[in-house]
This record gives C-alpha cells, sequence and structure tokens, in this order.
C-alpha cells in the first residue's frame, strides 16, 4: 500500500500536467510540460532535503552524542534498517521529526535540543522506535513527499480540502497508532512512549508548521484528540501487560 502511495505521488501530478500536452499536441506544449514535469520531479525528488533546510536543523555528530547514537545504531539493526542521519534543531519544545529519502534508503531523524535535555534514553529510545516502525513499514517516504504537496498547497486559496483529503488518504491517524505499537513491542513495554507522549503534550506546542505536522512525533497543537488516543491505547496496553503477568 505505502509504495503505491509513493508511486501516485509521483506519477500523478506528473499526469496532469502532461494531459494539455496530450490533448493539444504541438511541440511547445510538449516542451513546456516536460520543463514542468521535470521541475516537480526534482522537487519531489529532494522533498527530504529541502524539508531539513526549511527546518534548519544541524547535523549532529556522534562524537557529540555518542549514547544517542548507540541507542539509535540498536534499534535500527533489530529492524532491518540503515543508519539515519540525525540532526539537531535549536527549539526548547521536545520533539522528533521524521524525514525519508526517496532512494537507498535514506532517512533522517530530527531531534530538538529540548528532546534530548528533557526525556532519558527509554524515552528516547522508544520515540525512536516509533519513527524507524514508521520507516519499516514503507510509510517514510510518502508522508515526506506528502509534506512538499502541502507546502505548496497551503499557499493556494481554498485549497485547504484538498490538503485535508491528501492528509487523511496519506497520513491516517493508524500509521501513528500502528507506530506506537510496534514501539511498544520492540520496547518491551508501551510505558516509555506513553511517557514521551506525556512529556510532549505537557509543554508549550513548538512552531510545527501545518505541513509538516505529520512527520512529528506528536503535534499536540493540531492534533490533540490524536495524542490522546495515542495514549489512552498505549495506557491499554500497558494495562493488558500488567494484567498478562500476574496472571
Amino acid at each position: 500500500m505505502q509504495h503505491l502511495k509513493t508511486a501516485a505521488l509521483l506519477s500523478g501530478p506528473a499526469l496532469l500536467i502532461l494531459l494539455p500536452a496530450m490533448v493539444f499536441g504541438g511541440w511547445p506544449a510538449w516542451a513546456i510540460s516536460a520543463l514542468l514535469v521535470a521541475l516537480l520531479l526534482l522537487a519531489l525528488w529532494r522533498s527530504d532535503t529541502f524539508l531539513l533546510r526549511s527546518l534548519r536543523a544541524e547535523p549532529l555528530r556522534e562524537a557529540d552524542a555518542p549514547g544517542l547514537f548507540a541507542i539509535i545504531r540498536t534499534l535500527v539493526h533489530r529492524q532491518h534498517l540503515g543508519m539515519p542521519t540525525v540532526h539537531l534543531l535549536q527549539s526548547d519544545v521536545p520533539n522528533a521529526l521524521l524525514a525519508a529519502g526517496t532512494s537507498g534508503g535514506a532517512w533522517h531523524l530530527v531531534l530538538t535540543a529540548g528532546m534530548l535535555r528533557g526525556l532519558n534514553s527509554s524515552h528516547l529510545a522508544a520515540v525512536v522506535a516509533h519513527h524507524a516502525s514508521l520507516m519499516e513499514s514503507g510509510a517514510g517516504i510518502p508522508l515526506t513527499l506528502l509534506a512538499t504537496y502541502l507546502s505548496a498547497l497551503n499557499r493556494v486559496p481554498g485549497a485547504s480540502f484538498l490538503s485535508a483529503i491528501l492528509l487523511r488518504l496519506i497520513a491516517p491517524p493508524g500509521l501513528k497508532f500502528q507506530a506506537d505499537a510496534s514501539s511498544a513491542h520492540l520496547m518491551g513495554d508501551s510505558r516509555p512512549l506513553l511517557d514521551a507522549l506525556k512529556i510532549i503534550t505537557a509543554h508549550r506546542p513548538g512552531l510545527i508548521s501545518a505541513a509538516s505536522s505529520h512527520l512529528w512525533f506528536c503535534d499536540p497543537a493540531r492534533d490533540a484528540e490524536l495524542c490522546q488516543q495515542r495514549m489512552a491505547r498505549l495506557t491499554a496496553l500497558a494495562l493488558r501487560r500488567v494484567l498478562a503477568v500476574s496472571i
């Protein structure tokens, strides 16, 4: 399903751009359409790069955070993923963002300074496992491409309905629920992820753009209800685990 979403996001708009040339013909129409398609595909292909630049996140070296890199390396090895590039965003609000490249399995983790200061190693591991689960499921690429679409649509008056449709199709709430469950399974306990959600939602919401909201671990400003639903599900998982151990 995620591969179909990626194919649709890459090819759908290109076909729409080529439609006038198919209908009217003539080399000028084909030349203009081909140029527009090339520019579109370049923008989509470099979605992760453009996103990181817009955030102004700085690459984080392993020497600066060896414990964090050890956590990430352990988790991605268990999920058979490549090591992501890790970036630091200078913000006191704890949160983390996932971005995926369109080829080669490349992906990126952006952690805020508040995330590194305010969460312990178990919390960080649970959040990393959540994002790694999204990558393992194949959702990382379409979610990153979606951010490029939303960034463009948010500049078009009256296009909010289209943005809402794309969000519902590409980034349904079920993706977060599945990634939470996978993280809890990898950690052997849902409480670290639950505690991380509680810490993040307790802080003043950061300045998260509407275009990239779905890529962040949690956006309390726009998705307060979803964050509460996730915490309720994780609480239920923790309770079931306690009951299973006690029986």
